[in-house]
């Protein structure tokens, strides 16, 4: 059975780089850290990050710089950045045209598409790191599992 592969939102990306395993949770903290688990990000979330979490450009407290993020992603090697292609697209467009009826905010449906790829992609199981409610609802409704408070151990080798 191939590993856990978790796709990583943005608020989660940025607690776990920061240390704030209290906001990001034990059980999605020792999701990210276990070694045999596979991380996904979307390029998304980068984008997010220069936007909300950057000095000149966020109202947020928490500061990320996006070039220094980047370069330490790309030394993990269980992890991925997954690229705005044309399956990402197909699968924001698909979402963005339901959106009314499967509840995701515009800036969560580049998340979610990334799931559906993901799950389209992956021979192995495949769950959301995230405490977003409306993609939390999403999410459960589509049959992905959400790790937060819930824990992990199902989808983790041992």
């Amino acid at each position: 059975m191939n590993p856990p592969l978790f796709v990583v939102d943005t608020h989660a990306l940025v607690w776990f780089v920061k240390g704030c395993v209290l906001q990001l949770r034990s059980n999605s903290f020792v999701s990210m850290i276990h070694p045999r688990a596979r991380i996904v990000i979307p390029s998304y979330a980068f984008t997010e990050v220069q936007r909300e979490f950057t000095p000149k450009m966020g109202r947020n407290n928490m500061r990320v710089p996006p070039t220094p993020l980047l370069r330490l992603v790309s030394k993990c090697s269980n992890v991925r950045i997954l690229p705005s292609d044309p399956a990402l697209l197909a699968w924001e467009f698909r979402l963005k045209r339901n959106n009314r009826a499967n509840g995701i905010p515009d800036q969560d449906i580049a998340i979610a598409a990334a799931v559906m790829v993901a799950r389209e992609h992956y021979e192995g199981p495949v769950a959301l790191i995230t405490k977003d409610g409306p993609l939390v609802k999403w999410a459960l409704s589509a049959g992905v599992p959400v790790i937060w408070n819930q824990s992990p151990f199902q989808l983790l080798p041992r």
